[in-house]
């Protein structure tokens, strides 16, 4: 096994990527005794218009912080390299979240031909919104809230992903 720890990817990896959407998430997991490869993809979905079906490289929301690099391409890129390796990939996202939910949507479009699975926030805590804000205490029998996606499934997220890239709906929060 190879242990990973670069920007946004840190982990050991047995064959399972867990992607998250945001810091607070990759502290989750990083805290947590879940081996894998833990990816964190920032790519703030919930803001700016899309015009790319993969969006990458988000210079366009430099207008909220000049000091952060919004471009993405290159963890994309090493994403996408290790996924060559037939892994299966794990989403953690929430319904509530739209951050998370699109970078779940995002994935299966990116991914839909792979093994994909979700986790949900509110399968862990009935009250959870996001991903963040659950505890460690609760990622426990993570194997029996492990959502594995059918070929349907991700094509329909995949294809959600679609839609609102065409639609170029904006989120402003």
């Amino acid at each position: 096994m190879m242990y990973f720890e670069c920007k946004n990817f840190v982990g050991t990896d047995n064959g399972i990527i867990d992607v998250v959407a945001s810091d607070s998430a990759m502290g989750l997991l990083k805290t947590s005794e879940i081996e894998s490869i833990k990816v964190w993809l920032p790519l703030h979905l919930s803001l700016g218009k899309f015009n790319s079906l993969e969006p990458f490289n988000r210079n366009e929301l430099l207008q909220y912080d000049e000091n952060v690099s919004y471009n993405f391409e290159e963890d994309v890129n090493r994403l996408k390299e290790l996924m060559n390796d037939n892994r299966t990939i794990r989403v953690w996202a929430s319904h509530t979240d739209i951050n998370e939910y699109r970078l779940l949507l995002l994935i299966c479009y990116l991914f839909k031909n792979n093994n994909i699975s979700v986790f949900f926030a509110e399968d862990f805590n009935k009250y959870a919104f996001c991903i963040g804000s659950i505890s460690d205490d609760e990622l426990i029998n993570i194997d029996k809230k492990e959502h594995v996606l059918t070929q349907k499934q991700k094509e329909d997220y995949s294809d959600e992903w679609i839609k609102i890239v065409n639609e170029d709906k904006n989120s402003a929060i």
